[in-house]
C-alpha cells in the first residue's frame, strides 16, 4: 500500500486495485479510517478536528487523488501529494 502523503501526524495511503467507491486510507496513532474523495469518512473514525482538516485537504487535492486512484486501478506507480 503506497504512502502518498503525510501531514498532521497522519499517513495517507492507497491500495492497488482497491474496491469502489474511490477512497484513501488514513492511518495515525490510534486512527484508522477510509475517506472518500468528498472527504466523508466511509469506514473507521477520525476525531472531529482531524476529520475537518482531512476533509479540507481532500477538497484541495481531489484531482490528484483521482489521478492516483486511476493509476492504482491500473497497477501503475502513484504520485506523492503535497500536504
Amino acid at each position: 500500500m503506497p504512502l502518498i502523503c503525510e501531514f498532521l501526524g497522519l499517513k495517507i495511503y492507497m491500495y492497488f486495485h482497491d474496491h469502489n467507491p474511490p477512497h484513501f486510507h488514513v492511518r495515525g496513532s490510534n486512527i484508522s479510517a477510509l475517506v472518500d474523495f468528498s472527504g466523508r469518512v466511509i469506514a473507521g473514525d477520525l476525531p472531529g478536528e482531524l476529520s475537518a482538516k482531512v476533509t479540507a485537504w481532500t477538497k484541495l487535492r481531489k484531482k490528484e487523488l483521482e489521478g492516483n486512484w486511476n493509476r492504482a486501478q491500473k497497477g501503475e506507480g502513484l504520485v506523492k501529494i503535497d500536504r
